[in-house]
């Protein structure tokens, strides 16, 4: 009798103990139907939390906004009824919390802007998906595309891009968010500027001369000239740089007539030369990305006026294995004209030979001294915006 007694206190405590852990379950583990509104007015939504391993864990299956199981992120309990999480949908990330109003529902935003209520569904999720899977399907017709949704479905307000102020369209001034690194100040060149000496790897001061709001290569290797770099590394970035070629007499022709180039993370030269009535090699060409792609039109200004560059540069990546994971990628407008249209990259710069693919992190930005017996050539107004 004692043993039977005791074996039904152990059936009772562990019957207690059951029910102890199912309340002490989060009350927002279960699967939700949301129904949005606002601007999402008939937007419905399925939501589903559940428990790994002591942690919530959540998906979103959306088939009006174009997804489908979306996995949750950043999943905070804020407290007994709030909760927080996120979720990546079309290259956005939505931020979204809820609050418990009971037991079986619920209210909340996404994107702190668009309200949802909620209740708890046992089949809101395979419902969903089954939509989902339905509006993969090609359909009939045409006008069927879209059908049940509103424009607002396609709508993303957040988040917002950051607003930059352009500069003076009359003077080309920089953008409020770029770095000046030459505002026609010898400051401003030695603020910014170092030479390295290509040997030694030594860095000394930028020697340059300034006059006139314009740098001009120095050539006196002996008196500070060489080329000169960006004490900063940039990965990719938008650069504005303008630069003349003075005029000169007709005995410098092709490569040399005012050659410079203009080093991407100091691995890849856009080149610079005076290309006006100057016949040389097409991807040795103003423009072209020296020795591999020519530029797609002549867009050069007269010896003795100024030429402008922006470069759009997008730097690569690479595998454990020194390989390009995402080749290096450049577009290069010349005086509005394009010249080079996203164009890939091969690899480094090589005056002799092919390129080579040599594995590095940000870089500088070099100006070239080429050291040919032209003119040396000028440049001004130089900016960079980090992207």
């Amino acid at each position: 009798m004692k043993k039977i007694a005791i074996m039904m206190v152990c059936m009772l405590m562990t019957v207690f103990t059951t029910m102890q852990a199912q309340n002490s379950k989060s009350p927002f583990i279960g699967d939700w139907e949301l129904k949005a509104g606002g601007p999402l007015d008939g937007t419905t939504l399925g939501l589903s939390i559940k428990d790994d391993g002591g942690k919530l864990k959540g998906m979103l299956v959306a088939p009006s906004l174009g997804s489908s199981q979306i996995e949750l992120s950043n999943i905070q309990v804020v407290s007994a009824k709030e909760l927080k999480y996120s979720f990546g949908i079309q290259g956005i990330d939505v931020e979204a919390s809820m609050v418990l109003k009971d037991n079986n529902s619920l209210t909340g935003t996404l994107a702190g802007q668009y309200p949802f209520e909620g209740k708890r569904s046992n089949d809101i999720m395979d419902k969903l998906s089954q939509s989902q899977t339905n509006a993969n399907a090609v359909p009939e017709r045409s006008d069927k595309i879209g059908a049940g949704m509103t424009p607002t479905m396609s709508e993303y307000w957040t988040p917002k891009p950051k607003v930059v102020t352009p500069g003076n369209q009359a003077t080309a001034s920089a953008p409020s968010d770029a770095i000046v690194l030459f505002d026609g100040t010898e400051k401003s060149m030695t603020d910014n500027w170092v030479t390295v000496n290509m040997r030694t790897q030594e860095v000394a001061p930028a020697k340059w001369i300034v006059k006139d709001g314009a740098m001009t290569v120095n050539k006196d290797m002996r008196n500070g000239g060489g080329n000169i770099q960006t004490k900063e590394n940039f990965g990719s970035f938008q650069l504005h740089i303008e630069w003349c070629i003075p005029e000169m007499d007709a005995q410098f022709t092709s490569q040399i007539r005012g050659n410079s180039g203009v080093y991407l993370q100091n691995m890849y030269e856009v080149q610079i030369l005076d290309s006006y009535n100057n016949d040389t090699y097409v991807n040795g060409m103003a423009g072209s990305i020296y020795k591999q792609s020519a530029p797609l039109a002549n867009a050069m200004r007269k010896p003795g006026e100024w030429n402008v560059f922006d470069i759009i540069y997008n730097a690569p990546e690479f595998n454990a294995d020194g390989t390009y994971k995402v080749r290096p990628y450049v577009t290069v407008i010349q005086n509005g004209v394009v010249l080079q249209n996203h164009t890939e990259i091969l690899g480094t710069t090589e005056y002799i030979g092919f390129p080579q693919v040599k594995v590095h992190g940000d870089g500088p930005i070099l100006l070239q001294n080429h050291g040919d017996p032209s003119p040396s050539i000028s440049f001004r107004n130089i900016w960079i915006r980090k992207m």
